[in-house]
């Protein structure tokens, strides 16, 4: 998670004009804003991430080593233009489909996409399915006799440099099953395998070690990194389809077909009436910041504002595009659907990830 400015060593938070605080200067007494990682740290992982968004779609963008300078073109400059000029490429209803070299998925119904790869969970294998976004390219296949089936996915980070942990909603053994996502080692400590017995969904939250389990009628919380049972954290909820966790607003969602479901993970799980009402056969959601996009009737993505619980009809993907999807995902500002349904690229049986923007 990002460090602020306004929670350094010797910030000025005084002035309104600067709502994020602003660094001072030292007068001799040792009053000024530090020199040190914990200030400037970030502004270097933002500029390197930019380089990697970039080179995540363009091969060519590329890193000399040398002082960035005229002489090489400004990389880290060009880097941000690319990125740049993606995003005015994919908006207003632009579509990219990522998957035209990809191979065939049998039955997909659920994607992840992590250090510039695409996790693809096919049902009909059943196994999870790893696709280099920037070529297409098959990379590995992880959980093939491991899974009894598959519905949906999620690759969270380590710390190390290129590695995840993927997990995996087993529908037919009712449990989650857990992977290294770069070696497809399988990860049986962090398995979750007791208690739940009928899951339907589950979300990851890393920032706090935490595995929401949706059993239909409760939420089901877990240690991440030993998987142990919390039941004082575990609560009732209205019977639904889906879950979303959002740490940062300590806010946990269900989606049911018609409406979601709001509810205070501080407060025990109380209902909080931030929900969303008049859906209309929705199966899939995801929420970014204060934005929640839900898939409704497998061929529309419906976007609204979870603080006013309004919509925002003029973001939504309409129906004219989408034929059959099944889930959608959002990853560094890209939404990707996961449509099994008929085109004008993929026949009926080949994965059709498409990435909106």
């Amino acid at each position: 998670m990002g460090r602020l400015l306004t929670n350094k060593t010797n910030v000025d938070n005084t002035d309104a004009d600067y709502p994020n605080g602003r660094i001072k200067d030292d007068t001799g007494s040792n009053n000024g804003t530090p020199v040190d990682e914990d200030v400037y740290g970030d502004l270097h992982q933002t500029e390197e991430k930019g380089i990697e968004e970039a080179r995540t779609w363009e091969a060519d963008v590329q890193m000399d080593r040398n002082a960035d300078s005229r002489l090489n073109d400004w990389q880290f400059f060009q880097g941000r233009r690319k990125v740049q000029s993606l995003a005015e490429l994919y908006k207003n209803g632009v579509f990219r489909d990522v998957g035209s070299n990809i191979g065939n998925v049998d039955t997909p119904t659920d994607c992840a996409v992590f250090q510039g790869e695409l996790y693809v969970a096919d049902a009909g294998a059943p196994d999870v399915e790893v696709f280099k976004l920037n070529t297409g390219a098959a990379a590995r296949t992880i959980g093939n006799t491991v899974f009894g089936g598959i519905d949906g996915i999620q690759v969270v980070t380590t710390g190390s440099f290129g590695e995840g942990l993927l997990y995996g909603l087993d529908t037919v053994n009712n449990d989650i099953r857990v992977f290294n996502s770069l070696t497809g080692t399988r990860q049986p400590s962090l398995e979750i395998n007791t208690v739940i017995t009928a899951p339907v969904a589950f979300q990851v939250d890393p920032i706090n070690d935490r595995v929401y389990v949706h059993e239909g009628g409760r939420v089901e919380v877990f240690v991440q990194s030993t998987a142990a049972h919390v039941p004082a954290e575990s609560f009732v909820v209205t019977a639904g389809i889906d879950l979303f966790v959002t740490p940062y607003r300590d806010r946990l969602y269900i989606l049911d077909t018609g409406q979601t479901y709001t509810y205070n993970l501080s407060a025990g799980g109380a209902l909080v009436a931030e929900d969303l009402t008049g859906l209309s056969s929705a199966s899939k959601f995801h929420i970014v910041g204060e934005k929640v996009y839900i898939l409704e009737n497998g061929n529309t993505v419906t976007v609204h504002d979870i603080r006013k619980a309004a919509a925002l009809s003029f973001e939504d993907i309409p129906t004219s595009i989408l034929g059959g999807a099944t889930n959608i995902f959002i990853r560094n500002g890209k939404l990707y659907v996961v449509d099994n349904g008929t085109n004008d690229v993929f026949p009926i049986g080949a994965i059709n990830v498409q990435e909106y923007q």
